[in-house]
């Protein structure tokens, strides 16, 4: 390879590892900032009631100082104790930027990937309040994990990865489903979320009747691909039905209640002026329409679940999610799938742009 060719790679994949970190370096850069409404009272709440089965309390427990009695710490000390739990949360805003990543090359290629993850750091809940560490954060991170694996998932059902289709059944859609089960469980309010696998379910289903329409029509009932139709549908299946009980079993085991109410954290998504949220708004239903169209060509063509069809059934459930609680929840959880629509938002703006000039 010569060296033109390796400086090029080299400058390519130093721009990812950039713009990847770039959501934790502008979280990193508030680290020393006041000290937010709450943010104190929610590591002071963890650190006194530590026997929360909720891995979201967890995640904040683990990060709170080591304190016996309400009021026991100075108001000198606060700052120094809320600096260093913010650690936490700048590795959770990195980790929930990478596997994001991750999922808009699987989706859409790595040049969407990085625009939306551009978009995911300059969002208000990243830029704005992103440095105050909340339980939302490990929430975001399990349903963006389980998002990435249920993405493999259909992947592994292409016709080229028919050999590791089984083995990658059994061990992908299992931890999908645990992740997405754990992460409900502990906000039982994202509980939209389950939709997200159960619509996977209804398309494979929807995708493998057609099929065994096909093959009806050309065929004998005998004759019927039943075993290779139904190795199709069955994870997908598996994978609603073990992420829909786990849940339930998760959540009766809590007792329902989740994250601590007072852990929870409420935040906004889009600018707080209306100039700059309109615009945003907008490019967010464009992007919405081209993913619809641009994934159901791609359904129609390849005959399968593919990775952008997951990617779009989870922006919807948790969205949904958003557009039912309002300001009531931490725009954390939505950041990135308001980002990945955003971003596809701004390559329709742009192609409508060329498109114009060209004549």
């Amino acid at each position: 390879m010569t060296s033109g060719r390796w400086g090029r790679r080299l400058c390519g994949h130093s721009l990812v590892l950039v713009v990847v970190a770039l959501p934790a370096l502008a979280t990193g850069s508030s680290l020393v900032a006041d000290v937010a409404p709450g943010e104190w009272e929610r590591l002071e709440f963890a650190a006194l009631a530590p026997g929360s089965d909720s891995f979201a309390d967890m995640f904040v427990w683990s990060c709170s100082p080591p304190i016996d009695a309400p009021g026991s710490v100075s108001e000198e000390q606060i700052p120094r104790f809320v600096e260093q739990a913010r650690l936490a949360q700048v590795l959770g805003v990195l980790a929930c930027s990478m596997t994001g990543y991750l999922i808009g090359v699987l989706a859409n290629g790595r040049a969407f990937a990085l625009l939306a993850t551009l978009l995911f750091a300059a969002l208000p809940p990243v830029a704005g309040y992103g440095h105050v560490l909340r339980p939302e954060t490990s929430v975001a991170m399990l349903s963006l994990l389980s998002l990435l694996l249920a993405q493999l998932l259909a992947m592994s059902q292409a016709p080229a990865a028919a050999r590791l289709r089984r083995a990658s059944a059994w061990l992908l859609a299992p931890v999908a489903a645990s992740c997405l089960a754990v992460a409900v469980a502990s906000m039982p309010d994202m509980g939209s979320a389950l939709l997200f696998p159960n619509g996977l379910a209804i398309l494979a289903a929807i995708l493998t009747g057609q099929r065994l329409w096909r093959a009806l029509r050309r065929r004998s009932v005998a004759a019927w691909p039943a075993r290779a139709a139904g190795s199709r549908m069955w994870p997908f299946v598996f994978f609603a039905m073990a992420a829909t009980v786990g849940a339930a079993l998760l959540m009766a085991i809590e007792g329902g209640k989740g994250a601590a109410s007072g852990l929870a954290m409420h935040g906004n998504l889009l600018p707080s002026s209306p100039w700059m949220a309109a615009p945003v708004v907008v490019l967010a239903v464009m992007g919405a329409v081209r993913a619809a169209v641009r994934t159901g060509r791609r359904i129609g063509a390849r005959g399968r679940v593919t990775a952008d069809a997951a990617l779009l059934a989870f922006s919807a459930a948790t969205l949904m999610h958003r557009a039912m609680q309002g300001e009531w929840s931490d725009g954390l959880l939505v950041a990135f799938p308001f980002a990945w629509l955003l971003a596809e938002g701004a390559i329709l703006a742009f192609l409508l742009a060329a498109a114009r000039l060209r004549r």
